[in-house]
């Protein structure tokens, strides 16, 4: 079963979205009342027994593009803890970065990206970015720190991911995304631009994203959009207090599966499935949602 109160679950097929008035649904002008205390949030730990023999340890005062530029295609860097800057890099196949517990990537509001790939003509599969806290990017509008169209088949996981200029992530074709803590970014805490298929998004918590009302709710902004998917599964969030709509799918998503998320308060709809089609919403919990 889904509950709503106002518009929690909204689907406009194609060609009828003027009969609901769009603009009207993101009309929500009340302070969020959820917390924002995320204290308490933990990465998951990191195995070094497990690690392969391409490991490479960061330290914070080493210069990553240095190392990087040094080493093999499938090196997984592991970031040691303390506060790191100067990490932005355009990860090659099979690459993973992992953080150790207090491990920070801060781009300091100078640097654009952490781990891009843009490219969608040449994608770069099988990278991991995986518990570290990535902070402070200032990110171009519509993109995200970490991902891109060419990130396929990326896992995104036990990461947090906040006070970014645009989104958190941007999602590739095949990306998983598990377990953040997305929050507080500039525009969304997820953005999906690019065709894709095969996105899981999923046991994430997405919150106060575009919380400084910048960017036009009614536009593009909040806790996910995502546009041009096939078969995107998007279960278990936790998606509360973003200005804007908290899960939003727009324009020729299908096969899309909403699941077993909570959207709470939120600024615009809880659920919107907007010009698609072939979805599937239930046992969701939509509570509050403008």
């Amino acid at each position: 079963m889904s509950r709503r109160v106002g518009w929690g679950l909204v689907v406009v097929l194609a060609g009828i979205a003027g009969w609901f008035g769009v603009d009207s649904l993101f009309d929500r002008n009340t302070p969020s009342s959820g917390s924002d205390d995320f204290s308490d949030w933990n990465a998951p730990d990191h195995n070094v027994a497990a690690e392969p023999a391409s490991t490479v340890h960061v330290d914070p005062d080493e210069n990553f593009g240095t190392i990087f530029s040094e080493a093999l295609p499938g090196t997984t860097y592991v970031f040691e803890p303390g506060l790191h800057t100067g990490v932005e890099v355009q990860p090659r196949v099979g690459d993973e970065f992992v953080g150790l517990k207090g491990a920070v990537l801060d781009g300091g509001g100078r640097l654009r990206f952490a781990f891009h790939a843009h490219d969608v003509g040449q994608p770069t599969p099988g990278v991991v970015v995986r518990g570290l806290t990535i902070r402070n990017y200032d990110t171009p509008l519509q993109l995200g720190v970490v991902g891109g169209g060419g990130s396929v088949e990326w896992l995104v996981e036990g990461n947090e991911i906040l006070n970014n200029a645009a989104a958190g992530v941007e999602v590739g074709s095949g990306m998983v995304v598990r377990g953040n803590l997305i929050h507080h970014n500039g525009q969304l805490g997820i953005h999906g631009g690019y065709p894709t298929s095969g996105v899981v998004i999923e046991d994430n918590e997405i919150a106060f994203n575009n919380h400084l009302d910048q960017h036009d709710m009614a536009w593009e902004a909040g806790g996910m959009k995502l546009t041009v998917t096939n078969g995107a599964r998007i279960t278990g969030n936790f998606v509360h207090d973003n200005h804007g709509p908290g899960l939003w799918t727009d324009g020729a998503n299908y096969n899309t599966l909403y699941e077993r998320n909570r959207v709470v308060d939120n600024f615009g709809p809880g659920i919107f499935h907007e010009i698609s089609y072939d979805a599937v919403i239930r046992n969701n919990d939509l509570i509050g949602n403008a």
